[in-house]
């Protein structure tokens, strides 16, 4: 097939590195995608290495939308980051290409002097998980903060209680005295008058 004869040897070498649906769209174009594969001078040894240069598209459109683009981000297949400038001159990750791409049926291939570095993308999963564990954070303030309103108003006022300790009167009561020798409780010379008195009274 012409796509086989216009891909790298040692792309097709390392087939075995990538996925069914890759090696079928790739090399049979069955599914159809478009792939954007970037050639270092010296060959890519490990699947890694490999999968971090090939980048593959969904579709035709996302294919044109690249390269009528003047600055794109491509994903390749171990999830790197490749920047490509189409500026003045094409860039590949900040790195000037001096040759032109080799077409293919399904996609091209740029030929590059130094292997790319694995970029870590900012994607759309990290920032919305963040934006998640943030308004989690605030939902949490909002509802601790509404949970001490409440209780505060539920709390009783103690300021609308009398809290002022209970008045004692003092009651003068007449001394007693202990008399004898049997431990019999006898009031003082002041009680005993009185009792005299009611006692004289009842008589009469």
């Amino acid at each position: 097939m012409q796509a086989e004869k216009d891909l790298p040897q040692y792309m097709l070498q390392h087939l075995s590195c990538f996925a069914d649906e890759v090696v079928k769209s790739l090399v049979r174009q069955d599914p159809q995608r478009f792939f954007i594969l970037f050639a270092p001078l010296k060959l890519l040894k490990t699947c890694d290495e490999l999968r971090s240069h090939l980048v593959m598209l969904p579709d035709e459109a996302t294919y044109k939308n690249f390269l009528t683009s003047s600055l794109y981000q491509l994903i390749s297949l171990n999830g790197s980051l490749i920047n490509v400038n189409f500026t003045n001159s094409v860039q590949v990750n900040g790195k000037k290409i001096s040759e032109k791409p080799i077409l293919f049926t399904n996609g091209r291939l740029y030929y590059i002097e130094d292997r790319l570095e694995y970029i870590q993308p900012h994607s759309a999963g990290v920032g919305s998980t963040a934006a998640i564990a943030v308004s989690f954070v605030i939902l949490l303030l909002v509802g601790l903060v509404a949970a001490f309103i409440l209780i505060k108003r539920k709390k009783p006022d103690l300021l609308n209680f009398n809290l002022t300790r209970p008045s004692f009167h003092r009651v003068s009561m007449p001394r007693a005295s202990w008399r004898g020798s049997q431990g019999v409780l006898v009031a003082s010379d002041a009680l005993e008058d009185t009792v005299d008195d009611r006692e004289g009274s009842e008589r009469e």
